[in-house]
């Protein structure tokens, strides 16, 4: 059996530090259908954990009637996750937050007039109850690694001081005797919370849609190479930012909550970018982290309440209001499955941790700055995140191994350029100094020194970042500069293949065959057989490559699946040492590329799926999009325009390989969509295309939009402005349609 324990640096897994990576997937906000593909995906995008709420709202809506079955079947969840090798990390509450109505509270629990979230044993008795059948529900499974106990407690509610210390160890004991056992033990630390002698994780977000203002916020420190772990933004709407509740020194720099995205609310609806949620990583990393969890890392869809909805709102005493279904997050895995360029931008960080983490996570970073600097820039104070030309960097080390790690981004601000910068590094045997480059805004990046390929070769230095190793012969690594590097011996047996920041993220590492190194712009999943591609007729299909180690692996399997080998290596490498040291392979996507786009395109009026000549989409009412007045009034009193869906199909779609996303491009206030009368989708508007799986609703033929408008004097910050007509829109811009499938290889 494994062995797991903690020590004041990091993660252990046999007395050998780890650095895994979790995300969080809410198992009840996905339909039970979907989940072992959702778990694939995470899987293939580098996650190690799936950190999950069980939202008490979710199973207990109804004083004593429990609801484990369907999307809230737990007990197969976690089976599903065994089965696939997923750890979990499981939030048991009883108070979560998640954006849930009351914070995951029944309603009824409300009324009963204790002191919730306290010692009061009336409530502590229906706690116990509670977990009981959580329990139940994990008896028998093996995957958990992690239980957190509460959440904000302190921060967000609860007790602070001896009473709420108290308060969470009394929670832990009831748990523990109730039957949970898991290595870890832990509890958010951000905003002042205790922890009852648990463990600390903490958070992190690049925006703040909770918070009050409606205008951009000042620059976020989590872009800063720095000594707080404390976020505090986290929870603004709730209270400020307090200090930590405990010595941070004393534990290792774990996250829970690092925004994989954020999850927009009414009034406040920020637009996330994979590189806004890349560089926060990377600071994060030079800073001490030993563990990046993503909240959320994948999107969900609230669940049906049977007494009212379940998302948090004003209504029921929130200071915020999110859409009623729809918690897709912005998250790398969006709400319906949908991998995104925040999944690809991450997993450059999963496969470097999966490969170096054990030494990594000994390093330490060296905020007093004295062992680097660099030529002809501003150094400024990195405390400031409103110094915008300051040159941020950092070293984490041990000894004289380590990282240089430079960040010159900042979310919603220009960082100032800084041109023929040599970075230099200070050792026991001299200087470290890297070539002179141009370092643009939007860069950031970590270049290793004294990097060790084998006992007898070190590079003294690489300017590239990097990516992982197979079998410690072929060391892969990516940057926008040309590849130089210095090392201490000639290479002996060890390949360096670098490749572009696009190139890198189209990367893919397979623990089914851990010779191979993919390379697909289309995400590449592992099956119990094999392999597959995930294609979509609105990407680019390029060739699947593998890059493999030709001492070890036979590449006759490969070819015989139709896997071919090519005269040359791809030009998107650039390979330093023996090149017969690897075999490369390619796939070639180009028919299936074909007969997609030729299937599924607007142009195409004899074979596309959505016909506007044959009314795909028309307005209830005949008026123009763009006009302002109101063609609809509903229940609550509220204004808005309905457009009716028409879809033809022109064939039956298997559900199992194939999916349709509906692509919705509106600009108003926010957007609904009916099934048979029943509201089955809804988003605020972002600026972005809202996308729909038509699949999961069973390829419908007709659907209804209502749009609400959106005033611009609305009291909403939003950073992507849409085209008002007379101080309102409310309009359509267009429909279309694009058509999924997977290919195996």
């Amino acid at each position: 059996m494994e062995k797991y324990s903690i020590n004041g640096v990091s993660l252990l897994k046999n007395e050998k530090a780890i650095f895994p990576m979790m995300g969080e997937f809410h198992f009840s906000r996905c339909p039970e259908p979907e989940w072992e593909e959702e778990i694939r995906k995470m899987r293939a995008c580098g996650m190690d954990i799936i950190a999950t709420y069980v939202l008490w709202i979710h199973h207990e809506e109804e004083e004593g009637v429990f609801d484990f079955t369907g999307q809230r079947n737990l007990h197969y969840f976690l089976e599903l996750c065994e089965k696939w090798q997923m750890h979990v990390w499981l939030r048991i509450g009883p108070w979560a937050h998640g954006e849930a109505r009351n914070g995951g509270f029944p309603d009824w629990l409300l009324k009963k007039g204790y002191k919730l979230r306290s010692d009061d044993p009336d409530y502590l008795a229906l706690v116990e109850r509670f977990w009981k059948k959580i329990y139940k529900e994990v008896e028998g499974t093996h995957c958990i690694l992690g239980i957190q106990v509460e959440n904000e407690y302190g921060h967000v509610g609860g007790l602070r001081g001896v009473a709420g210390e108290q308060h969470m160890r009394t929670l832990t004991k009831l748990a523990k005797t109730i039957g949970f056992e898991a290595p870890y033990w832990t509890a958010t630390g951000w905003g002042g919370a205790v922890l009852g002698d648990l463990t600390p994780v903490m958070g992190g977000y690049c925006d703040a849609p909770w918070d009050a203002s409606l205008k951009q916020l000042p620059p976020n420190k989590n872009y800063l190479f720095s000594t707080v772990r404390n976020d505090g933004n986290i929870g603004s709407d709730y209270a400020p930012g307090m200090e930590l509740s405990f010595d941070k020194d004393a534990y290792p720099y774990l996250t829970a909550e690092l925004g994989g995205g954020v999850q927009v609310t009414h009034h406040r609806r920020p637009r996330v970018a994979a590189e806004d949620i890349g560089a926060m990583s990377v600071c994060k990393l030079g800073s001490g982290c030993n563990l990046l969890g993503y909240y959320m890392y994948h999107g969900g869809t609230n669940p049906k309440g049977k007494l009212s909805s379940l998302q948090e709102s004003t209504a029921v005493g929130s200071f915020c209001d999110v859409p009623e279904l729809s918690y897709d997050f912005q998250a790398p895995i969006r709400e319906y499955g949908q991998i995104s360029e925040t999944a690809k931008e991450l997993k450059l960080l999963s496969m470097f941790a999966h490969d170096y983490g054990e030494t990594f996570c000994n390093m330490q970073p060296q905020f007093a700055g004295d062992d680097c600097e660099s030529t002809s820039v501003h150094t400024g104070d990195f405390q400031d995140a409103e110094d915008l030309s300051a040159f941020r960097m950092i070293t984490r080390r041990s000894g004289d191994h380590g990282y240089l790690f430079v960040n010159n981004y900042q979310r919603g601000y220009e960082m100032a350029e800084h041109k023929d910068v040599m970075l230099r590094v200070q050792t026991a045997d001299g200087e470290i100094s890297f070539p002179k480059q141009d370092i643009k805004n939007g860069a950031y990046f970590f270049y290793p020194f004294n990097f060790l390929l084998s006992d007898d070769v070190t590079l003294r230095w690489i300017n590239q970042t990097p990516l992982c190793n197979i079998n410690r012969k072929l060391w892969f690594f990516y940057g926008n500069e040309k590849m130089q590097y210095e090392a201490d011996e000639k290479l002996s047996g060890q390949v360096l293949i670098s490749m572009d920041r696009i190139w890198a993220k189209y990367a893919w590492r397979m623990k089914k065959y851990p010779n191979i190194l993919f390379f697909s712009a289309l995400p590449i999943l592992e099956t119990e057989n094999g392999i597959e591609v995930i294609c979509r007729s609105d990407r680019a299909q390029k060739n699947c490559w593998i890059i493999m180690d030709a001492t070890v692996e036979d590449a006759k399997t490969w070819i015989d699946n139709g896997w071919k080998k090519p005269d040359i290596i791809p030009d998107f490498l650039h390979v330093e040492g023996d090149a017969s040291t690897i075999c490369v392979l390619s796939h070639d996507l180009t028919a299936a590329d074909n007969q997609t786009v030729a299937s599924f395109t607007h142009t195409d009026v004899n074979n596309c799926i959505i016909r506007k000549e044959k009314n795909v989409f028309h307005r209830a009412e005949k008026t123009d999009f763009s006009e302002a007045e109101a063609c609809a009034i509903d229940d609550t009193g509220k204004d808005y325009q309905e457009y009716v869906i028409r879809i033809s199909y022109d064939k039956a779609y298997d559900a199992a390989k194939e999916n349709i996303f509906l692509q919705i491009d509106f600009q108003a206030d926010q957007a609904e969509l009916y099934l048979n009368g029943v509201k089955i989708a809804d988003q605020y508007y972002i600026g972005d295309v809202w996308e729909v799986s038509l699949k999961r609703f069973d390829f419908p033929t007709e659907l209804i939009l209502r749009l609400y408008p959106l005033e611009e004097d609305d009291k909403i910050y939003l950073e992507t402005q849409p085209d008002y007509v007379n101080g309102r829109c409310c309009s359509l811009k267009d429909i279309r349609c694009v058509y999924e499938y997977k290919e195996k290889l």
